[in-house]
Protein backbone atom coordinates (compact mmCIF):
# COMPACT_ATOMS: atom_id res chain seq x y z
CA UNK A 1 0.00 0.00 0.00
CA UNK A 2 1.13 3.46 -0.85
CA UNK A 3 1.29 6.15 1.80
CA UNK A 4 0.45 8.40 -0.80
CA UNK A 5 -3.18 9.37 -0.54
CA UNK A 6 -4.96 10.59 -3.50
CA UNK A 7 -8.06 12.00 -2.01
CA UNK A 8 -8.77 11.76 1.56
CA UNK A 9 -11.35 13.45 4.16
CA UNK A 10 -9.36 16.30 4.50
CA UNK A 11 -8.64 17.38 0.92
CA UNK A 12 -12.98 16.43 0.31
CA UNK A 13 -13.99 18.74 3.27
CA UNK A 14 -11.77 21.06 2.12
CA UNK A 15 -12.55 20.86 -1.46
CA UNK A 16 -16.26 20.91 -0.54
CA UNK A 17 -15.89 23.87 1.68
CA UNK A 18 -14.38 25.87 -1.41
CA UNK A 19 -17.30 24.79 -3.83
CA UNK A 20 -19.62 26.11 -1.05
CA UNK A 21 -17.79 29.11 -0.74
CA UNK A 22 -18.40 29.73 -4.86
CA UNK A 23 -21.69 28.49 -4.85
CA UNK A 24 -22.72 31.06 -2.54
CA UNK A 25 -21.03 34.19 -4.26
CA UNK A 26 -22.11 33.17 -7.89
CA UNK A 27 -24.38 35.36 -9.58
CA UNK A 28 -28.05 34.65 -9.80
CA UNK A 29 -28.23 33.64 -13.50
CA UNK A 30 -25.82 30.82 -12.50
CA UNK A 31 -28.05 29.82 -9.47
CA UNK A 32 -31.22 30.17 -11.64
CA UNK A 33 -29.52 27.64 -14.29
CA UNK A 34 -28.58 24.98 -11.72
CA UNK A 35 -32.24 25.50 -9.85
CA UNK A 36 -34.12 24.88 -13.19
CA UNK A 37 -31.78 21.54 -14.52
CA UNK A 38 -33.72 19.04 -15.76
CA UNK A 39 -33.43 16.66 -13.06
CA UNK A 40 -32.96 17.24 -9.34
CA UNK A 41 -29.37 18.20 -9.40
CA UNK A 42 -29.51 19.11 -5.59
CA UNK A 43 -30.91 16.05 -4.53
CA UNK A 44 -28.34 13.83 -6.35
CA UNK A 45 -25.56 15.94 -5.44
CA UNK A 46 -26.47 16.28 -2.21
CA UNK A 47 -26.63 11.97 -2.04
CA UNK A 48 -23.07 11.68 -3.87
CA UNK A 49 -21.52 14.24 -1.16
CA UNK A 50 -23.19 11.65 1.33
CA UNK A 51 -21.81 8.97 -0.34
CA UNK A 52 -18.02 11.03 -0.63
CA UNK A 53 -17.21 11.85 2.17
CA UNK A 54 -18.32 8.77 4.33
CA UNK A 55 -16.16 6.74 1.78
CA UNK A 56 -13.34 8.98 2.52
CA UNK A 57 -13.92 9.19 6.01
CA UNK A 58 -13.96 4.86 6.49
CA UNK A 59 -11.05 4.70 4.23
CA UNK A 60 -8.89 7.01 6.17
CA UNK A 61 -10.33 5.16 9.42
CA UNK A 62 -9.27 1.55 7.73
CA UNK A 63 -5.44 3.04 6.93
CA UNK A 64 -4.85 4.42 10.74
CA UNK A 65 -6.64 1.24 12.16
CA UNK A 66 -4.97 -0.78 9.90
CA UNK A 67 -7.53 -3.12 7.88
CA UNK A 68 -5.71 -3.37 5.41
CA UNK A 69 -7.57 -6.83 4.43
CA UNK A 70 -10.94 -5.64 4.20
CA UNK A 71 -10.24 -2.19 2.34
CA UNK A 72 -7.94 -4.01 -0.38
CA UNK A 73 -6.58 -1.57 -2.87
CA UNK A 74 -6.76 2.13 -0.43
CA UNK A 75 -5.24 3.87 -3.27
CA UNK A 76 -8.15 2.35 -5.85
CA UNK A 77 -10.83 3.58 -3.52
CA UNK A 78 -9.72 6.60 -3.29
CA UNK A 79 -9.15 6.78 -7.22
CA UNK A 80 -12.62 5.91 -7.72
CA UNK A 81 -14.41 8.41 -4.93
CA UNK A 82 -12.14 10.98 -6.37
CA UNK A 83 -13.53 10.44 -10.13
CA UNK A 84 -16.81 10.53 -8.61
CA UNK A 85 -16.14 14.35 -7.09
CA UNK A 86 -14.84 15.60 -10.08
CA UNK A 87 -17.70 14.08 -12.21
CA UNK A 88 -19.71 16.16 -10.25
CA UNK A 89 -17.86 18.92 -10.30
CA UNK A 90 -17.55 18.81 -14.28
CA UNK A 91 -21.73 18.16 -13.82
CA UNK A 92 -22.28 21.68 -11.82
CA UNK A 93 -19.71 23.25 -14.03
CA UNK A 94 -21.72 22.18 -16.66
CA UNK A 95 -25.25 23.21 -15.81
CA UNK A 96 -23.46 26.62 -14.46
CA UNK A 97 -22.37 27.76 -17.99
CA UNK A 98 -24.99 26.33 -19.96
CA UNK A 99 -27.80 28.88 -20.52
CA UNK A 100 -30.98 27.49 -19.16
CA UNK A 101 -33.45 26.39 -21.88
CA UNK A 102 -37.54 25.83 -21.03
CA UNK A 103 -38.48 22.40 -21.99
CA UNK A 104 -40.64 19.90 -21.24
CA UNK A 105 -38.32 18.37 -18.58
CA UNK A 106 -38.10 21.43 -16.44
CA UNK A 107 -41.22 23.17 -17.34
CA UNK A 108 -42.36 22.93 -14.12
CA UNK A 109 -39.14 23.99 -11.84
CA UNK A 110 -38.94 26.93 -14.32
CA UNK A 111 -41.94 28.11 -14.25
CA UNK A 112 -41.73 27.72 -10.63
CA UNK A 113 -38.28 29.39 -9.90
CA UNK A 114 -39.07 32.23 -12.50
CA UNK A 115 -42.41 33.49 -10.84
CA UNK A 116 -40.25 33.45 -6.99
CA UNK A 117 -37.82 35.92 -8.99
CA UNK A 118 -40.24 38.11 -10.49
CA UNK A 119 -42.83 37.86 -7.16
CA UNK A 120 -39.48 39.30 -5.13
CA UNK A 121 -38.83 41.84 -7.75
CA UNK A 122 -35.40 42.62 -7.19
CA UNK A 123 -33.56 44.76 -9.95
CA UNK A 124 -30.73 43.00 -9.94
CA UNK A 125 -31.95 39.93 -10.25
CA UNK A 126 -34.82 40.65 -12.86
CA UNK A 127 -32.14 42.79 -15.01
CA UNK A 128 -30.15 39.30 -14.67
CA UNK A 129 -33.53 36.90 -15.47
CA UNK A 130 -34.84 39.00 -18.23
CA UNK A 131 -31.71 38.66 -19.68
CA UNK A 132 -31.41 35.28 -19.56
CA UNK A 133 -35.07 34.66 -20.79
CA UNK A 134 -34.02 35.24 -24.02
CA UNK A 135 -32.35 31.57 -24.48
CA UNK A 136 -35.98 30.30 -23.53
CA UNK A 137 -38.07 32.86 -25.27
CA UNK A 138 -38.71 30.62 -28.70
CA UNK A 139 -39.01 26.83 -26.86
CA UNK A 140 -41.92 29.05 -25.11
CA UNK A 141 -43.85 30.33 -27.95
CA UNK A 142 -42.87 26.75 -29.38
CA UNK A 143 -44.37 24.46 -26.72
CA UNK A 144 -47.04 26.66 -25.55
CA UNK A 145 -51.13 26.09 -26.00
CA UNK A 146 -53.17 28.95 -27.72
CA UNK A 147 -56.02 30.46 -25.57
CA UNK A 148 -59.07 27.85 -24.72
CA UNK A 149 -61.49 29.04 -22.44
CA UNK A 150 -63.27 26.75 -20.24
CA UNK A 151 -59.94 24.03 -20.51
CA UNK A 152 -60.26 22.03 -17.04
CA UNK A 153 -56.52 21.25 -16.40
CA UNK A 154 -56.43 17.78 -13.88
CA UNK A 155 -52.21 17.25 -14.24
CA UNK A 156 -50.24 20.71 -15.70
CA UNK A 157 -48.16 19.92 -18.89
CA UNK A 158 -45.34 21.67 -20.27
CA UNK A 159 -47.49 23.84 -22.55
CA UNK A 160 -49.72 25.24 -19.26
CA UNK A 161 -46.65 26.25 -17.65
CA UNK A 162 -45.05 27.81 -20.63
CA UNK A 163 -48.72 29.49 -20.70
CA UNK A 164 -48.38 30.49 -17.27
CA UNK A 165 -45.04 32.53 -18.05
CA UNK A 166 -46.17 34.55 -21.16
CA UNK A 167 -48.57 35.49 -19.02
CA UNK A 168 -46.02 36.50 -16.02
CA UNK A 169 -43.56 38.08 -18.13
CA UNK A 170 -46.39 40.27 -18.84
CA UNK A 171 -45.24 41.83 -15.42
CA UNK A 172 -44.60 45.93 -15.74
CA UNK A 173 -41.54 45.73 -13.50
CA UNK A 174 -39.73 42.73 -15.40
CA UNK A 175 -40.67 44.55 -19.30
CA UNK A 176 -38.56 47.91 -17.54
CA UNK A 177 -35.71 45.08 -17.44
CA UNK A 178 -36.09 43.34 -20.54
CA UNK A 179 -35.86 46.96 -22.07
CA UNK A 180 -33.37 48.04 -20.24
CA UNK A 181 -31.51 45.18 -20.28
CA UNK A 182 -32.47 42.39 -22.46
CA UNK A 183 -34.11 43.65 -25.74
CA UNK A 184 -33.11 40.73 -27.47
CA UNK A 185 -35.47 38.81 -25.16
CA UNK A 186 -38.31 40.66 -26.80
CA UNK A 187 -36.80 40.19 -30.24
CA UNK A 188 -36.63 36.64 -29.83
CA UNK A 189 -40.22 36.47 -28.69
CA UNK A 190 -41.61 38.60 -31.35
CA UNK A 191 -39.69 36.60 -34.46
CA UNK A 192 -41.15 33.27 -32.66
CA UNK A 193 -44.89 34.26 -32.65
CA UNK A 194 -44.18 35.85 -36.06
CA UNK A 195 -42.55 32.34 -37.64
CA UNK A 196 -44.73 30.35 -35.47
CA UNK A 197 -47.94 32.12 -36.51
CA UNK A 198 -48.99 31.31 -32.82
CA UNK A 199 -51.26 34.50 -32.07
CA UNK A 200 -53.61 33.10 -29.41
CA UNK A 201 -51.77 33.10 -26.94
CA UNK A 202 -51.22 35.23 -23.25
CA UNK A 203 -49.04 37.52 -24.17
CA UNK A 204 -50.95 40.83 -24.53
CA UNK A 205 -49.51 42.37 -21.29
CA UNK A 206 -46.15 41.60 -22.58
CA UNK A 207 -46.60 43.60 -25.57
CA UNK A 208 -48.06 46.65 -24.46
CA UNK A 209 -45.69 47.18 -21.69
CA UNK A 210 -42.78 46.13 -23.79
CA UNK A 211 -43.85 49.55 -25.64
CA UNK A 212 -44.99 51.87 -22.26
CA UNK A 213 -41.82 50.84 -20.78
CA UNK A 214 -39.76 51.07 -24.08
CA UNK A 215 -40.93 55.36 -24.94
CA UNK A 216 -41.06 55.93 -20.92
CA UNK A 217 -37.54 54.70 -20.74
CA UNK A 218 -35.78 57.53 -22.79
CA UNK A 219 -32.42 55.48 -22.99
CA UNK A 220 -34.13 52.32 -24.44
CA UNK A 221 -33.41 50.89 -27.28
CA UNK A 222 -36.02 53.03 -29.40
CA UNK A 223 -34.50 56.04 -28.54
CA UNK A 224 -31.31 54.76 -30.80
CA UNK A 225 -33.02 53.85 -33.63
CA UNK A 226 -34.64 56.78 -34.60
CA UNK A 227 -32.45 57.94 -38.01
CA UNK A 228 -29.53 56.68 -39.20
CA UNK A 229 -27.53 59.99 -39.32
CA UNK A 230 -27.97 60.19 -35.53
CA UNK A 231 -27.45 56.76 -34.42
CA UNK A 232 -25.44 55.18 -36.72
CA UNK A 233 -25.98 51.28 -37.87
CA UNK A 234 -29.13 50.83 -35.70
CA UNK A 235 -31.07 53.66 -37.21
CA UNK A 236 -30.68 52.43 -40.43
CA UNK A 237 -31.48 48.88 -39.44
CA UNK A 238 -33.66 48.81 -36.60
CA UNK A 239 -33.66 45.54 -35.10
CA UNK A 240 -36.35 46.18 -32.24
CA UNK A 241 -38.54 48.31 -34.17
CA UNK A 242 -39.02 46.07 -37.16
CA UNK A 243 -39.53 42.86 -35.22
CA UNK A 244 -42.28 44.53 -33.00
CA UNK A 245 -43.47 46.94 -35.04
CA UNK A 246 -42.08 46.45 -38.49
CA UNK A 247 -44.27 43.46 -39.52
CA UNK A 248 -48.55 44.29 -39.60
CA UNK A 249 -49.64 41.19 -39.60
CA UNK A 250 -47.69 40.39 -36.35
CA UNK A 251 -49.54 43.54 -34.75
CA UNK A 252 -52.92 43.20 -36.08
CA UNK A 253 -53.17 39.57 -35.27
CA UNK A 254 -51.87 40.23 -31.60
CA UNK A 255 -54.19 43.31 -31.34
CA UNK A 256 -57.33 40.79 -32.25
CA UNK A 257 -56.16 38.47 -29.88
CA UNK A 258 -55.25 40.51 -27.12
CA UNK A 259 -53.27 43.28 -27.48
CA UNK A 260 -50.65 44.56 -29.96
CA UNK A 261 -47.46 46.48 -29.40
CA UNK A 262 -49.15 49.92 -30.48
CA UNK A 263 -51.74 49.65 -27.64
CA UNK A 264 -50.98 51.71 -24.87
CA UNK A 265 -52.44 52.38 -21.00
CA UNK A 266 -54.57 55.79 -21.19
CA UNK A 267 -52.97 56.90 -18.05
CA UNK A 268 -49.28 56.45 -19.58
CA UNK A 269 -50.63 58.34 -23.23
CA UNK A 270 -51.52 60.98 -21.48
CA UNK A 271 -48.78 62.13 -19.52
CA UNK A 272 -46.23 61.86 -22.58
CA UNK A 273 -44.06 64.56 -23.73
CA UNK A 274 -42.78 65.32 -27.37
CA UNK A 275 -39.58 63.25 -27.51
CA UNK A 276 -42.03 60.30 -25.98
CA UNK A 277 -44.82 60.92 -28.60
CA UNK A 278 -42.41 61.51 -31.48
CA UNK A 279 -41.10 57.72 -30.79
CA UNK A 280 -44.11 56.67 -30.29
CA UNK A 281 -45.02 58.38 -34.20
CA UNK A 282 -42.22 56.35 -35.55
CA UNK A 283 -43.14 52.95 -33.84
CA UNK A 284 -46.62 53.31 -35.58
CA UNK A 285 -45.35 54.64 -38.90
CA UNK A 286 -43.40 51.48 -39.37
CA UNK A 287 -46.26 49.09 -39.12
CA UNK A 288 -47.99 51.94 -41.76
CA UNK A 289 -45.62 51.43 -44.44
CA UNK A 290 -45.38 47.57 -43.64
CA UNK A 291 -49.58 47.35 -44.56
CA UNK A 292 -49.13 49.79 -47.35
CA UNK A 293 -46.29 48.04 -48.70
CA UNK A 294 -47.85 44.23 -48.35
CA UNK A 295 -50.18 46.03 -50.32
CA UNK A 296 -53.43 43.68 -48.21
CA UNK A 297 -56.05 45.90 -48.88
CA UNK A 298 -58.64 43.20 -47.52
CA UNK A 299 -57.04 43.39 -44.01
CA UNK A 300 -58.64 45.30 -41.16
CA UNK A 301 -56.75 48.05 -39.32
CA UNK A 302 -57.79 48.00 -36.06
CA UNK A 303 -54.97 48.30 -33.63
CA UNK A 304 -53.15 50.64 -36.25
CA UNK A 305 -56.60 52.56 -36.06
CA UNK A 306 -56.53 52.86 -32.80
CA UNK A 307 -52.67 53.71 -32.95
CA UNK A 308 -53.62 56.67 -34.85
CA UNK A 309 -56.28 58.04 -32.70
CA UNK A 310 -53.78 57.80 -29.80
CA UNK A 311 -51.60 59.87 -31.86
CA UNK A 312 -54.33 62.22 -32.88
CA UNK A 313 -55.89 62.99 -29.45
CA UNK A 314 -52.25 63.60 -28.29
CA UNK A 315 -53.16 67.36 -29.62
CA UNK A 316 -56.56 67.37 -27.70
CA UNK A 317 -55.13 70.12 -25.11
CA UNK A 318 -54.20 72.66 -27.67
CA UNK A 319 -56.07 75.05 -26.31
CA UNK A 320 -53.99 75.71 -23.44
CA UNK A 321 -51.81 77.66 -26.30
CA UNK A 322 -54.31 80.39 -25.41
CA UNK A 323 -53.22 81.33 -22.33
CA UNK A 324 -49.06 81.27 -24.05
CA UNK A 325 -46.42 83.49 -24.00
CA UNK A 326 -44.99 84.35 -27.86
CA UNK A 327 -42.27 81.43 -27.30
CA UNK A 328 -44.63 78.09 -28.02
CA UNK A 329 -41.47 75.67 -28.59
CA UNK A 330 -41.35 75.49 -24.88
CA UNK A 331 -44.96 74.21 -24.62
CA UNK A 332 -45.38 70.32 -24.86
CA UNK A 333 -49.09 70.79 -26.67
CA UNK A 334 -47.31 72.94 -29.09
CA UNK A 335 -44.64 70.47 -29.66
CA UNK A 336 -46.94 67.00 -29.94
CA UNK A 337 -49.33 69.26 -32.22
CA UNK A 338 -46.31 69.60 -34.62
CA UNK A 339 -45.16 65.94 -34.11
CA UNK A 340 -49.16 64.82 -34.72
CA UNK A 341 -49.29 67.22 -37.89
CA UNK A 342 -46.11 65.92 -39.57
CA UNK A 343 -47.29 62.40 -38.68
CA UNK A 344 -50.48 62.11 -40.75
CA UNK A 345 -48.79 64.64 -43.54
CA UNK A 346 -45.91 61.71 -43.82
CA UNK A 347 -48.48 58.86 -44.04
CA UNK A 348 -50.63 60.39 -46.58
CA UNK A 349 -47.44 61.08 -48.66
CA UNK A 350 -46.13 57.83 -48.02
CA UNK A 351 -49.67 56.36 -49.41
CA UNK A 352 -49.48 58.59 -52.45
CA UNK A 353 -46.28 57.72 -53.70
CA UNK A 354 -47.19 54.01 -54.43
CA UNK A 355 -48.55 53.08 -57.47
CA UNK A 356 -50.78 50.68 -56.19
CA UNK A 357 -52.99 52.41 -54.22
CA UNK A 358 -56.21 51.52 -52.44
CA UNK A 359 -59.44 51.39 -53.71
CA UNK A 360 -61.64 54.68 -52.93
CA UNK A 361 -65.27 54.00 -52.47
CA UNK A 362 -66.67 56.74 -54.74
CA UNK A 363 -70.37 56.05 -53.38
CA UNK A 364 -70.86 57.98 -50.31
CA UNK A 365 -73.12 56.78 -47.77
CA UNK A 366 -75.38 59.63 -45.74
CA UNK A 367 -72.88 59.11 -42.83
CA UNK A 368 -70.65 61.73 -43.99
CA UNK A 369 -68.68 60.03 -40.67
CA UNK A 370 -68.35 56.56 -41.63
CA UNK A 371 -65.34 54.69 -41.90
CA UNK A 372 -66.08 53.26 -45.44
CA UNK A 373 -61.97 52.60 -46.53
CA UNK A 374 -58.66 53.89 -45.79
CA UNK A 375 -59.41 57.20 -46.42
CA UNK A 376 -61.94 58.12 -44.27
CA UNK A 377 -59.79 57.49 -41.46
CA UNK A 378 -57.11 60.14 -42.62
CA UNK A 379 -60.30 62.47 -43.45
CA UNK A 380 -62.12 62.14 -40.29
CA UNK A 381 -58.11 62.55 -37.80
CA UNK A 382 -57.36 65.77 -40.29
CA UNK A 383 -60.50 66.99 -40.02
CA UNK A 384 -60.18 66.59 -35.55
CA UNK A 385 -56.83 67.38 -35.69
CA UNK A 386 -58.62 71.31 -37.50
CA UNK A 387 -61.69 70.75 -34.86
CA UNK A 388 -58.81 71.24 -32.20
CA UNK A 389 -56.74 74.09 -33.71
CA UNK A 390 -60.25 75.97 -34.05
CA UNK A 391 -60.28 76.34 -30.07
CA UNK A 392 -56.90 78.60 -30.45
CA UNK A 393 -58.30 82.38 -30.28
CA UNK A 394 -55.92 84.34 -29.06
CA UNK A 395 -54.90 87.62 -30.86
CA UNK A 396 -51.26 87.41 -30.94
CA UNK A 397 -49.46 85.55 -33.72
CA UNK A 398 -49.91 82.20 -31.86
CA UNK A 399 -53.33 81.68 -33.40
CA UNK A 400 -51.96 82.25 -37.21
CA UNK A 401 -48.57 80.17 -36.48
CA UNK A 402 -51.01 77.32 -35.05
CA UNK A 403 -54.07 77.47 -37.24
CA UNK A 404 -52.39 78.11 -41.07
CA UNK A 405 -48.85 77.51 -40.58
CA UNK A 406 -48.71 74.13 -38.65
CA UNK A 407 -52.02 72.72 -39.63
CA UNK A 408 -53.22 74.16 -42.54
CA UNK A 409 -50.08 74.19 -44.57
CA UNK A 410 -49.86 70.45 -44.32
CA UNK A 411 -52.95 69.58 -45.09
CA UNK A 412 -53.78 71.77 -48.03
CA UNK A 413 -50.59 73.95 -49.57
CA UNK A 414 -47.69 71.63 -49.42
CA UNK A 415 -46.69 71.05 -52.75
CA UNK A 416 -47.00 66.96 -52.28
CA UNK A 417 -49.96 67.21 -51.76
CA UNK A 418 -51.19 67.49 -55.54
CA UNK A 419 -51.13 63.70 -55.62
CA UNK A 420 -53.61 61.16 -55.87
CA UNK A 421 -54.71 60.16 -52.29
CA UNK A 422 -54.04 63.85 -51.43
CA UNK A 423 -57.05 65.02 -54.14
CA UNK A 424 -59.36 62.16 -52.61
CA UNK A 425 -58.54 62.92 -48.91
CA UNK A 426 -59.02 66.93 -49.75
CA UNK A 427 -62.21 66.13 -51.28
CA UNK A 428 -63.94 64.17 -48.02
CA UNK A 429 -62.26 66.74 -45.83
CA UNK A 430 -64.03 69.58 -47.66
CA UNK A 431 -67.05 67.93 -47.30
CA UNK A 432 -66.62 67.47 -44.25
CA UNK A 433 -66.24 71.03 -43.47
CA UNK A 434 -68.84 72.38 -45.02
CA UNK A 435 -71.39 69.66 -43.62
CA UNK A 436 -70.48 70.67 -40.10
CA UNK A 437 -70.70 74.85 -40.93
CA UNK A 438 -74.29 73.91 -42.73
CA UNK A 439 -75.48 72.02 -39.82
CA UNK A 440 -75.49 76.35 -38.03
CA UNK A 441 -78.44 76.61 -40.54
CA UNK A 442 -80.59 73.97 -38.55
CA UNK A 443 -78.99 73.55 -35.39
CA UNK A 444 -76.53 76.14 -34.35
CA UNK A 445 -73.73 75.04 -32.55
CA UNK A 446 -69.91 76.08 -30.87
CA UNK A 447 -68.45 73.07 -32.79
CA UNK A 448 -69.29 74.22 -35.86
CA UNK A 449 -69.00 77.93 -34.99
CA UNK A 450 -65.12 77.17 -34.88
CA UNK A 451 -64.89 75.66 -37.37
CA UNK A 452 -66.04 78.45 -39.51
CA UNK A 453 -63.94 81.03 -37.80
CA UNK A 454 -61.36 78.67 -38.52
CA UNK A 455 -61.50 78.70 -42.21
CA UNK A 456 -63.04 82.73 -41.92
CA UNK A 457 -59.16 83.17 -40.16
CA UNK A 458 -57.16 81.43 -42.49
CA UNK A 459 -58.62 81.93 -45.97
CA UNK A 460 -60.00 85.58 -45.24
CA UNK A 461 -62.81 87.64 -46.39
CA UNK A 462 -61.71 88.28 -49.57
CA UNK A 463 -61.50 85.42 -52.35
CA UNK A 464 -57.72 86.32 -54.72
CA UNK A 465 -56.48 85.04 -57.28
CA UNK A 466 -56.26 81.19 -57.89
CA UNK A 467 -52.77 80.03 -57.82
CA UNK A 468 -50.74 77.22 -56.94
CA UNK A 469 -50.93 78.02 -53.47
CA UNK A 470 -54.52 78.26 -53.16
CA UNK A 471 -55.64 75.67 -55.82
CA UNK A 472 -56.74 72.54 -52.91
CA UNK A 473 -59.33 75.09 -51.53
CA UNK A 474 -59.80 78.02 -54.36
CA UNK A 475 -63.64 76.72 -55.25
CA UNK A 476 -64.01 75.84 -51.32
CA UNK A 477 -63.61 79.17 -50.36
CA UNK A 478 -65.37 80.53 -52.37
CA UNK A 479 -68.46 78.32 -51.34
CA UNK A 480 -67.57 79.03 -47.26
CA UNK A 481 -67.43 83.24 -48.31
CA UNK A 482 -71.55 82.65 -49.93
CA UNK A 483 -72.63 80.65 -47.17
CA UNK A 484 -71.57 83.11 -44.89
CA UNK A 485 -73.08 85.64 -46.65
CA UNK A 486 -76.54 84.26 -46.95
CA UNK A 487 -76.79 82.31 -43.28
CA UNK A 488 -74.73 84.47 -41.15
CA UNK A 489 -77.31 87.16 -40.54
CA UNK A 490 -80.00 84.83 -39.90
CA UNK A 491 -77.63 83.11 -37.40
CA UNK A 492 -77.27 85.92 -35.40
CA UNK A 493 -81.46 86.18 -35.41
CA UNK A 494 -81.18 83.08 -33.95
CA UNK A 495 -78.29 82.41 -31.62
CA UNK A 496 -76.33 85.29 -31.36
CA UNK A 497 -73.67 83.93 -28.86
CA UNK A 498 -72.97 81.03 -31.59
CA UNK A 499 -72.88 83.48 -34.17
CA UNK A 500 -70.77 85.44 -32.33
CA UNK A 501 -68.37 82.44 -32.03
CA UNK A 502 -67.64 82.03 -35.18
CA UNK A 503 -66.00 85.27 -35.07
CA UNK A 504 -61.86 84.64 -34.85
CA UNK A 505 -59.93 87.19 -33.25
CA UNK A 506 -59.66 90.41 -35.78
CA UNK A 507 -62.84 90.17 -36.68
CA UNK A 508 -65.78 92.44 -36.14
CA UNK A 509 -69.39 92.08 -37.12
CA UNK A 510 -70.60 95.56 -37.85
CA UNK A 511 -74.77 95.83 -37.62
CA UNK A 512 -75.01 98.82 -38.46
CA UNK A 513 -73.15 98.21 -42.10
CA UNK A 514 -74.35 94.03 -41.90
CA UNK A 515 -70.93 93.01 -42.71
CA UNK A 516 -68.18 90.93 -41.02
CA UNK A 517 -64.90 93.13 -40.85
CA UNK A 518 -61.82 91.66 -40.25
CA UNK A 519 -58.87 94.60 -39.20
CA UNK A 520 -55.43 93.31 -39.67
CA UNK A 521 -52.30 94.00 -37.35
CA UNK A 522 -50.65 97.13 -37.91
CA UNK A 523 -47.13 96.89 -39.42
CA UNK A 524 -43.60 99.60 -38.83
CA UNK A 525 -44.78 102.70 -40.96
CA UNK A 526 -48.50 101.33 -42.32
CA UNK A 527 -51.66 102.15 -42.41
CA UNK A 528 -54.56 99.69 -40.82
CA UNK A 529 -55.66 97.47 -43.36
CA UNK A 530 -59.30 96.28 -43.18
CA UNK A 531 -61.40 93.35 -45.27
CA UNK A 532 -64.72 93.50 -45.19
CA UNK A 533 -67.90 91.29 -46.26
CA UNK A 534 -71.19 92.33 -47.12
CA UNK A 535 -73.98 89.87 -46.11
CA UNK A 536 -77.69 89.71 -47.57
Amino acid sequence: MSNVSIFNFSTFISALSLFLIVFTIIDIRYRFRVAVAPFPLFKISLIAIAVLGLGTLVLDTGSAEGWSKFLGHQDRWQAALGLIFLSLIFIWILFIFKPSKFSKCNAKKFAQHLYLLILKGSDTELAVISEELKFSAESLVELTKENTPNEKISTPKARDYAYEILSLIGNRKFCQHVVANAPFTAIILFESIAKTKKYNIPIGQFTKNITTEAILNKNSILYHEDEGYKSGLLGYIKPFSRVVYGNHHLVEELGVHHASPLDIHIEIKSSWDAAQLNTYCRCVMLSFKNYIDTANWNEKLFSLCRAFENIRNSCGNIYKLNEADDDLSNHTSYNCLNITVEFFKEAIDYLSQQENTPPAKLKRRNNSHSYEDIYDYFTNHLFEIIHSAAYINCPNFNCWMIQHNIVWYAFFKSHQNQRHAWKIIHSRLRRLLYNEIKQLETYPNYKGARILGYLLNIMGLKLGEKSRNNRAYYSFHKIILKWVENNYLSLVGVEPTVASSCLPSGFLFNEKEKQIEKTYSIGMGTKTQKDSLTLT
